[in-house]
């Protein structure tokens, strides 16, 4: 196993491809009612750990057609090109260090910012407040530490912090009902951990800050992670009791557009993750749906996980290493790393840097 040039880019290649087809996917109603959200955010995690683990294995494989390389070898590779190109690379790679680091510097400093500002807000202390959540807590099995705020300075309700856990209500009046699911809601985000996964995300995009597929990832994840808590929260229900949940929703949407200014808050997990229409629709056509029966599920499931690990093996099996054979080989017969004598490189890039031999072997095929 090792990192080469190569692997590197055939690894933005395959993760950026998968994240733009999910992205549009996700677009589409029909995809999420039929693959399931967790299904999709799966794809997205393979998909970010394709970029993040660039390793060329040994049973990796050529792909591309033989003499593909060599028009270009004949006509862009020159010593100059060899000589400029560590320096360049060189460069590239303290750009992209540096930017990464001062993204990663901002991030934590306005997280951090986000914290100081929610716990300055004063703790929900009535009677009627402790006692939902208390019933929160008993229903859920609840052992984590959560202190309940209010503020006026948001519009939306909301979950904030990895390790001092919160959850933000904004200032008003709540029904039983509603204080009661806003409270399982943003409590059932902490239970899957998704202000960690948005947070790890928001990382994710510091380091990879040149890729705009990454932003897709970015973009897409807040709305998922609201349906699947959605699901979550509603499973078991009654429709009574759905629609009583998705009431609630509502009142907080109708409450949010009364108000003008809210502050950002880094890492936050919001019951209301947009103010697209269509997005809150599909959030309640899904909670409105009947689940499909627990076998049926657990085959689809397997189907698409055995169909989603083949398509990640497949996309290590294959790299876009060049057409051509090593010396004595015979035309057209594949190779791989392996097949190019120790002495000589021990990948493409060791092969290209090796001007004399690469030429003499490009001559000798003329």
């Amino acid at each position: 196993m090792r990192i080469t040039y190569v692997s590197f880019a055939m690894s933005i290649i395959w993760g950026s491809f998968a994240v733009v087809g999910i992205h549009f996917c996700r677009k589409k109603p029909f995809f999420i009612r039929k693959l399931g959200v967790r299904k999709l955010l799966l794809l997205y995690f393979l998909s970010v750990v394709r970029m993040m683990v660039p390793c060329e294995f040994p049973f990796t494989r050529a792909f591309l057609p033989e003499g593909f390389w060599e028009g270009i070898g004949k006509n862009a590779y020159t010593q100059e090109a060899e000589a400029a190109l560590p320096l360049v690379f060189s460069v590239l790679a303290l750009i992209w260090a540096g930017v990464s680091v001062v993204l990663l510097v901002r991030f934590g400093r306005r997280y951090m910012k986000s914290m100081q500002e929610c716990l300055g807000y004063k703790v929900c202390e009535g009677a009627r407040c402790q006692m939902v959540f208390r019933k929160v807590l008993n229903e859920c099995g609840g052992q984590m530490e959560i202190s309940v705020r209010q503020s006026r300075h948001i519009r939306v309700p909301m979950g904030i912090g990895i390790l001092k856990k919160s959850i933000l209500l904004p200032e008003g009046s709540y029904s039983d009902s509603e204080l009661y699911y806003i409270l399982l809601h943003e409590y059932t985000h902490f239970r899957n951990r998704d202000l960690l996964v948005k947070s790890l995300v928001s990382v994710f995009c510091c380091i990879y800050w040149w890729n705009p597929a990454v932003y897709l990832l970015k973009e897409d994840l807040p709305h998922l992670l609201e349906i699947q808590c959605d699901l979550d929260v509603t499973e078991g229900m009654q429709d009574r009791d759905k629609a009583d949940y998705l009431r609630a929703i509502v009142s907080v949407l109708k409450n949010a557009g009364a108000k003008r200014k809210e502050k950002t808050f880094y890492g936050a997990a919001m019951l209301v993750a947009g103010t697209c229409v269509a997005e809150t629709v599909e959030r309640f056509r899904l909670v409105s749906m009947e689940p499909a029966g627990k076998e049926k599920s657990r085959l689809l499931a397997a189907s698409w996980l055995s169909a989603l690990l083949l398509l990640f093996y497949l996309s290590y099996a294959f790299a876009a290493w060049p057409g051509y054979g090593a010396p004595g080989k015979e035309a057209g017969a594949g190779f791989s790393g392996e097949d190019y004598p120790a002495a000589e490189a021990d990948s493409f890039v060791d092969i290209m840097r090796n001007t004399e031999s690469t030429h003499a072997y490009l001559r000798g095929r003329r």
